[in-house]
């Protein structure tokens, strides 16, 4: 990454409308709320399925509290899921990224702090500051990794949660695949 700074800064903008309208989408499902109709316009180009659970959200509403990190990872002893939420904490302050009314280990938290970063490496190419902007993208790629990621995909094994988390997993896997792509590009420019 970090050639031509438009293509860069067009590529974490796409990015941060990603994040930011599943964001959206993930708190609508939570609340209840309208979802404004430029999100699912975004979200609708993406993936249709998305759409049909804009659709039913409503029903969709119970679903949701179970899409947190300490009911989702199997490979988590009982006794250790309460330490989940702890640790996502720990990570968002390395990052500086603070969270008041939402649990922590909650999807929504998460896509939530994806999109903030996107927000950071966004700012910081701008402003020219290439190599904080590469630290803020290991960041991410760490975060989509060791916990978005995971999630999703244990979620996506539950009969119970699959309808609503299938479509955001293939999703995230195929930007992290990108982001993973530019990541050892430019590393292998480096070399």
């Amino acid at each position: 990454m970090y050639g031509d700074p438009f293509e860069d800064i067009q590529l974490v903008r796409e990015r941060l409308s990603l994040y930011l309208s599943l964001f959206l989408l993930l708190k609508a499902l939570e609340t209840g709320e309208r979802l404004p109709e430029e999100v699912k316009d975004f979200l609708k180009e993406k993936e249709q399925k998305l759409l049909s659970l804009i659709k039913k959200r409503k029903l969709l509403k119970d679903k949701t509290v179970k899409l947190k990190a300490r009911y989702l990872k199997p490979n988590v002893k009982e006794f250790s899921r309460g330490l989940i939420p702890k640790t996502l904490m720990e990570f968002y302050s390395r990052e500086g990224y603070e969270i008041t009314d939402i649990e922590p280990d909650s999807l929504t938290a998460m896509f939530g702090f994806i999109a903030a970063k996107l927000q950071e490496e966004l700012y910081l190419l701008e402003i020219g500051n290439f190599a904080d902007a590469r630290k803020n993208e290991m960041a991410q790629l760490r975060f989509l990794n060791t916990h978005l990621l995971p999630v999703l995909s244990s979620a996506s094994l539950s009969k119970d949660l699959s309808e609503v988390t299938e479509p955001i997993l293939r999703i995230v896997s195929e930007d992290r695949n990108q982001l993973l792509k530019r990541v050892v590009s430019s590393f292998n420019k480096e070399t």
